[in-house]
C-alpha cells in the first residue's frame, strides 16, 4: 500500500529490545522488551480429612492426621502443596489465598466452634492464628452438624518458612471434625493468585 511496507518484510529478529525473547507466546511491550503471555490459575489444590478426629477436648486441636488430596472427580492443578503431620508446604513463593472448612457434628448444645487458618513465616516457631470465625447451635438428636468456615490470604516469600495448618475448637469436647474419602466435609483448599 502506499506509504506502508510490503507483508513479512518486517520480522521479529529487527525489533531491537533490551530483554526477553520473541516467540509464538510473548508480545512486544512499550518498555521495548519482550513480555510472556500469562494468566489462568497456575496453583490450585484440596486436601481432606478421611476419618472423623475426636478432640476429646475444648481447646485448640490442630488436625495432624488422616489428610488426604482429593482424589474424587479432581485433580490438582500446577505442582501442588504437600504436608506432613497437617503442616502443608507451599510449591513456589506468591499471594495465596486459603480456605478451610470443618464439619463439626454432636447432638449436644454448642455454644461455639469454629475453623482456624493458622500461619507461620518462620517454619513453625511461631503460628498466628489468622481467621477462626465462630458458629454454634442448639443441641439435636441423634446428631447434627456445624460447619465453620475461614480464609485467608498469605504473602508466601519463602517456601521453607512459610507454612500453613488447620485447627479446631468447639465448646463441646466431643464434637468431632467429621471426616470422609470420598467428598469434602473437614478440608482446605489452597489456591495461587499471583506473584509475591
Amino acid at each position: 500500500a502506499e506509504g506502508g511496507l510490503p507483508d513479512g518484510k518486517v520480522t521479529s529478529a529487527d525489533l531491537k529490545s533490551t530483554s526477553g525473547t520473541a516467540g509464538a507466546s510473548t508480545y512486544y511491550r512499550g518498555d521495548q522488551t519482550w513480555g510472556t503471555v500469562s494468566g489462568g490459575i497456575e496453583e490450585y489444590d484440596e486436601w481432606r480429612i478421611h476419618t472423623t478426629f475426636d478432640p476429646n477436648s475444648t481447646s485448640l486441636q490442630t488436625l495432624t492426621a488422616n489428610w488426604e488430596r482429593n482424589d474424587t472427580d479432581f485433580t490438582h492443578i500446577g505442582t501442588g502443596m504437600t504436608q506432613s503431620s497437617g503442616v502443608f508446604t507451599f510449591p513456589s513463593p506468591g499471594i495465596w489465598y486459603i480456605e478451610c472448612t470443618v464439619a463439626h457434628v454432636c447432638s449436644s448444645q454448642m455454644r461455639y466452634c469454629y475453623a482456624c487458618v493458622s500461619l507461620t513465616t518462620d517454619d513453625g516457631s511461631n503460628w498466628n492464628q489468622r481467621a477462626q470465625p465462630h458458629s454454634g447451635r442448639d443441641a439435636c438428636s441423634p446428631n447434627g452438624f456445624v460447619w465453620a468456615r475461614a480464609s485467608a490470604g498469605f504473602d508466601v516469600t519463602s517456601v521453607s518458612d512459610c507454612k500453613a495448618r488447620m485447627q479446631v475448637r468447639s465448646s463441646v469436647s466431643s464434637a468431632g471434625a467429621n471426616g470422609a474419602s470420598d467428598a469434602n466435609y473437614t478440608y482446605m483448599t489452597f489456591r495461587k493468585l499471583g506473584p509475591t
